[in-house]
């Protein structure tokens, strides 16, 4: 190979190298414009991006406020057997006897049974609405109301007596702590001092239409402490409540549990009644027969 052949190979290499540089170079100045308008894209858009995760937190500090708080209310009771030699320990809501007919396989059918629920829907008034505490309310009733109806009342109180009224005008008058009635409506208030209006708006709905809501709102749950035959009506009971007001659901599930051990204790208290009456007769056939021994036995 001559010289110069050599010579102009390395020189085309050398041209070679010098375009792939420049490309590089450009290449280079490309991403470096590319990135600065990027940045440069970002700064003028800065603003609309802030607005935007302004715009988000915003809305959910609204949606958090605003929206309606729903309360878990949780109440654990423990049944143990009258047969158990062991008694209760730990800390718990309420302790209860049980000896009646039922185990605990049925304890939920018996707390959320229909005469029961109705029982607390009326005492604590579950089928009324109203904006404020119900506590001025002794009873209310309307009568004949049939199922999935309701009915808007408004009751104006003045100083010794109170008006209710409805969409089609006035209703009823009343004196405070006197049960009044009338064909549609059977009422009892009380002077409602805490109030800060002289007028309420409440909203009566049938009970039966509660029962079926109340029954699916409440849980009941159960679980064997142990597995031991004396022990096979012990356990534990779980009541839990979904409301939006936290001390009017903590009021209703006291009263439930209240009830609820109230009726075991006079269905206890029923059977003893029998089991004692049925010992006395037995006692007395007994004695009947043991004098009639006797006296055959001095006979003979």
């Amino acid at each position: 190979m001559s010289f110069n052949e050599t010579h102009i190979k390395v020189e085309s290499l050398f041209n070679i190298l010098i375009m792939i540089d420049e490309q590089n170079s450009i290449l280079k100045q490309d991403l470096d414009l590319d990135l600065g308008q990027i940045f440069r894209l970002l700064l003028m858009q800065s603003k609309i991006i802030f607005l935007i995760i302004f715009l988000g937190t915003a809305l959910g500090i609204i949606n958090y406020i605003t929206s309606e708080r729903v309360y878990k209310i949780n109440s654990l009771l423990q049944i143990y057997s009258n047969q158990s030699p062991i008694m209760p320990t730990g800390s718990y809501d309420f302790v209860l006897g049980f000896s009646n007919t039922a185990d605990m396989e049925n304890i939920n059918s018996l707390y959320k049974s229909r005469s029961n629920l109705l029982d607390v829907i009326k005492i604590k008034k579950i089928n009324i609405y109203s904006e404020f505490d119900k506590d001025f309310i002794n009873h209310l009733s309307v009568k004949n109301l049939p199922e999935g109806k309701a009915i808007e009342f408004n009751i104006q109180f003045f100083e010794n007596y109170y008006e209710v009224s409805n969409e089609d005008g006035f209703f009823l008058k009343g004196d405070y702590f006197q049960f009044v009635q009338n064909e549609d409506l059977s009422i009892e208030l009380i002077k409602p001092f805490s109030l800060e209006t002289d007028e309420v708006i409440l909203i009566y709905s049938n009970p039966e239409d509660t029962y079926k809501k109340f029954r699916n709102e409440i849980k009941v749950n159960t679980s064997l402490t142990s597995r031991n035959y004396f022990n096979r009506n012990s356990g534990l009971i779980e009541v839990q409540i979904n409301t939006k007001n936290s001390k009017e659901g903590i009021d209703i599930l006291n009263y439930s549990n209240e009830l609820f051990i109230n009726n075991n204790i006079q269905i206890e208290t029923e059977n003893n009644r029998k089991a004692i009456s049925f010992l006395d007769e037995r006692i007395n056939e007994v004695e009947t027969e043991l004098n009639r021994a006797k006296n055959n036995l001095k006979d003979f």
